[in-house]
């Protein structure tokens, strides 16, 4: 329940930014699996980039 809480913030919280990059840098859209959890690529290890899947 709590991972769900937190990838709800996480992404209301990265829409936003998003939005506004795609819109400053027109351009591809990236790898949808890259681009679903930006903040926890960087603060978790991809071990549990995998677990979520």
């Amino acid at each position: 329940m709590t991972l769900a809480i937190v990838n709800f913030l996480i992404f209301i919280l990265d829409f936003p930014v998003a939005f506004l990059e795609f819109h400053r840098f027109p351009s591809p859209p990236p790898p949808p699996h890259h681009h679903q959890f930006p903040l926890l690529s960087l603060l978790c290890p991809s071990g549990l980039e995998l677990f979520l899947e």
